[in-house]
């Protein structure tokens, strides 16, 4: 369920239960139709505690339901991210695999020195290259793109998620960029907290 289909089910449904507990004071010997549609001042009419009882008991009920439902938009939402993140990590990296098959075992973005630039990165995969990794357009250049567009890590907010770093190490998943590769075996992960393990 999207997130406004959900928001307007609750507040179609608190309309709902809102009326129903006008309906529920509105009953004979409470209050009169004029008192509960609020045109004149309540005169005070007793309501016996079994009554009110119920008026709390329906509105425990109630917030009950909005917190599960907030619970299970969170849970899905948390999922589909978790679920898309898969799928980009497993493509990034068959991709990469393939573009080193085309050049030479080369990982794009890295220089001799082992120097890498995330921006280079992108655009090497990004991009049709010949088979020195170089980007143009023509019968020379014959090797990809390989993405269509650079995914963004969903766990990462801002206009770094679709940022990659790098360095001769491990991830250090801090949310510093979508993406972190390891220049030291070409290993490719996400680098949000919680994307260790992927």
């Amino acid at each position: 369920m999207k997130r406004s289909t959900a928001i307007w089910f609750v507040v179609g449904f608190m309309c709902g239960v809102g009326s129903l507990l006008i309906g529920l004071l509105a009953a004979p010997g409470i209050l009169s139709p004029a008192e509960a549609s609020g045109e004149i001042p309540q005169s005070g009419a007793a309501i016996d505690q079994a009554q009110w009882d119920e008026v709390v008991r329906v509105a425990k009920h109630m917030n009950r339901l909005l917190e599960e439902v907030e619970r299970v938009r969170s849970e899905r939402s948390d999922g589909a991210k978790q679920a898309g993140l898969r799928s980009d990590v497993m493509t990034l990296r068959s991709q990469l695999e393939l573009y080193k098959i085309q050049h030479y075992d080369k990982v794009p973005g890295v220089d001799a020195r082992g120097n890498f630039n995330g921006k280079r990165f992108v655009k090497a995969l990004t991009s049709a290259t010949n088979s020195a990794g170089e980007s143009g357009i023509g019968g020379e250049y014959y090797c990809g793109p390989y993405l269509r567009r650079f995914p963004s890590n969903p766990f990462v907010k801002g206009p770094a998620a679709s940022r990659i770093k790098g360095g001769p190490g491990p991830s250090p998943y801090d949310g510093t960029s979508g993406w972190y590769l390891d220049t030291r075996d070409g290993g490719l992960y996400p680098n949000n907290k919680g994307g260790e393990g992927m």
